[in-house]
C-alpha cells in the first residue's frame, strides 16, 4: 500500500481523531485487564507452588529452571512497578495541575504586587499634590480672613464716618459763612493791634464794640456778631 493510499484512507478520515482518542482509552483498558490477569496468575502460582521450609518462590522455581526464576523476578518487579505506577500517576497528574495553579497564582500575585506598587506610587504623588494644595488653601484662607477683618474695620470706619458727615456738612456751611465775614473780623483785629495797645481794657472795649463795630455795620461790611478779643 502506497503512502498516497494510506493518507487517503486514514488521514482523510474525519473520524481519525476520535478513533485515536478512543484507541488510547481502549489500550488503557486492555493494559489494566492484562495486568489483572497477570496478577491473578501470579497469585495462583504462589498458592499452588509447594515450598520447602525456609525456601522462597524464586528459589523453588530455580530448582526447576534458573531461566524461569530470573523471568519470575523480572515479572514480579514489573508488577511491583506497575502497582507503584498506578499510585504515582494520579499523584503526578495532581502535582502537575497544582504546579500549573501555583505558577498561575504566582503570576497573578506578581501582577497584583506590580499593580499595588503602581497604586502606592500614584497615592504618594496624590498625597504630595494634596499637601501642596492644602498649603495653598490654608494660605488663601488666612489671606481671606485677613481681608475680611480689614473689610469689617473699613465698614465700621465708613459707618462711623457716616454719622460725622452731617456734622461736617454743618461745619462747612459755618466755615463758608465765616469766610465771608472774615473781612470785617480781620479789619477789627488789625485795628485792635494797631491802635488799642496804649489803652486799658474798658477803653478798648468801647473803641471796638461801640465805635468800630458800629461803623462796620453802617458800611455793611460782613463781620461776626459774636466777635471777641480773647
Amino acid at each position: 500500500m502506497s503512502w498516497a493510499n494510506i493518507k487517503a484512507k486514514f488521514l482523510g478520515d474525519s473520524r481519525l481523531l476520535p478513533n485515536l482518542i478512543r484507541l488510547g482509552e481502549e489500550v488503557e483498558i486492555i493494559k489494566n485487564a492484562n495486568c489483572n490477569k497477570a496478577r491473578d496468575k501470579f497469585n495462583k502460582i504462589k498458592k499452588d507452588l509447594v515450598l520447602k521450609e525456609g525456601e522462597t518462590i524464586t528459589q523453588a522455581i530455580g530448582r526447576s529452571s534458573k531461566a524461569c526464576a530470573a523471568l519470575w523476578v523480572w515479572c514480579e518487579a514489573t508488577m511491583d512497578c506497575y502497582e507503584i505506577k498506578k499510585k504515582v500517576t494520579p499523584l503526578e497528574e495532581r502535582a502537575r495541575k497544582l504546579t500549573i495553579q501555583k505558577e498561575k497564582g504566582e503570576a497573578e500575585l506578581a501582577a497584583t504586587k506590580e499593580k499595588v506598587a503602581r497604586l502606592q506610587a500614584l497615592l504618594s504623588e496624590l498625597n504630595a499634590k494634596l499637601k501642596i494644595k492644602k498649603t495653598e488653601l490654608d494660605d488663601l484662607v488666612e489671606r481671606g480672613d485677613a481681608m475680611t477683618a480689614k473689610l469689617n474695620k473699613a465698614t465700621q470706619l465708613i459707618n462711623g464716618l457716616a454719622s460725622e458727615q452731617k456734622r461736617w456738612g454743618a461745619d462747612m456751611e459755618i466755615i463758608k459763612i465765616d469766610k465771608v465775614k472774615l473781612v470785617g473780623d480781620c479789619l477789627t483785629g488789625s485795628a485792635f493791634l494797631s491802635y488799642c495797645g496804649p489803652f486799658n481794657s474798658p477803653l478798648r472795649q468801647r473803641m471796638i464794640f461801640e465805635t468800630w463795630k458800629n461803623d462796620i455795620k453802617e458800611k455793611e461790611l460782613p463781620n461776626k456778631e459774636d466777635f471777641r478779643l480773647d
